[in-house]
This record gives C-alpha cells, structure tokens and sequence, in this order.
C-alpha cells in the first residue's frame, strides 16, 4: 500500500437526501399502516399529521431526514432501522434528528457531537441535508497508482480532481495546479478552518 496517499475528511460530514412525494404517497396507499410502522416511529406519524391523518410531504420530508442522517453514519455492515432515526420538530417547527438503537450506537461509535438538519420541498421533491461533527474523523484512501491511469481506476481520478477543482474556483486558486493536486486543496482548506474566520 505504498502508493496509497491517506486524506483525512476532518471532523465535518454532509448527508443529503432527495425524497419523491409521490413514491412516499404511493407506498402508504399501496402498504398503509404497514408501510407507516415499518419506516416511521409513532411520533414521526402524529406530527406529520393533520387532523389526525398523516400528510405525504411530511412523511416524505422525515424519510429523507432518515436518509441524510445514514449518510452521515455510514454504517458499514447493515443499515439500523428506520425507526432508530428519528426525525423530530421543535415548537418553532424547526427539524431535529433524534438517534435511538443501532443508530445511536452508530453516533457514539463515531463520536457524533453535533448534529444539525434543513428541510425543503418544491413541487413533488423534499430534500434533507444534515450536518454533523464528530470526533473521530474518517480517511479515505486513494491509490497514487491511479492518478497516471486511465480505464477502470479513472472514475477516482475524476473525482480528485473535481474536489481540487472546485475548491480553486471557489477560493480563486489555481484551477489547473488544485485539479491535478487535490491534496493540496485539500490541505489549503485544512490550514483555512485552523485560521478561522
């Protein structure tokens, strides 16, 4: 693993999650009480509801809360369930995300400190987007070997490069120079955050 070149994510993760109305309005016509019980917790249910019956784009709204959240836990093995996620709403009718079971397992295994979401919907899409901290940040690994290749490996390339791209255009860097050395971008945006504002 000579050639392996190890980034480390820092504490920030970002799940985002697009969810289809219809599909959601379709499952629990098709499923009913079912398809509620096996996705949401019974609180998810009675404040997604209307005068006592639950409203689609809420359901829709915490089933992408649930898939944001597991893209921020990235469990390894097996997914927690659906009801382990919870997606919550204050008086102010602001969303939060509560964590029970394997899911709360999965947080504390991983050092989840602070965790925070936005909800929105047009039309017939509700997207999620949580952000969390946590303490025991992640890698990831790339093969350098993989940086001269074409074929196979070059989807990895690709993404590199886009992450070097994206963060010299939004810093107005050396687009070229950040595209092929992303790690530089990557450390250029470490020593940023260590800065501060």
């Amino acid at each position: 693993m000579e050639s392996a070149l190890t980034i480390d994510t820092g504490p920030l993760r970002v799940g985002i999650d697009v969810a289809s109305l219809r599909h959601v309005r379709d499952s629990w016509e098709r499923h009913g009480q079912r398809y509620l019980d096996r996705i949401f917790t019974a609180t998810e249910v009675q404040e997604s509801s209307v005068d006592g019956i639950p409203d689609p784009t809420r359901l829709a709204a915490c089933f992408a809360a649930k898939e944001a959240t597991l893209k921020v836990l990235r469990p390894i093995a097996e997914n927690p369930a659906w009801s382990s996620i919870e997606m919550r709403r204050r008086p102010d009718a602001s969303p939060y995300v509560v964590m029970h079971a394997e899911a709360a397992r999965m947080a504390e295994s991983i050092g989840l400190r602070d965790l925070a979401i936005s909800i929105s919907h047009e039309g017939d899409v509700v997207i999620a987007m949580v952000i969390a901290f946590v303490t025991s940040p992640s890698t990831t690994l790339i093969d350098r070997s993989a940086l001269a290749t074409s074929g196979a490996q070059r989807p990895l390339v690709d993404v590199a490069q886009t992450v070097g791209a994206e963060f010299a255009a939004v810093h107005g860097a050396d687009v070229d120079r950040h595209a092929r050395f992303p790690s530089e971008a990557i450390e250029a945006l470490r020593r940023e955050r260590a800065l501060g504002p």
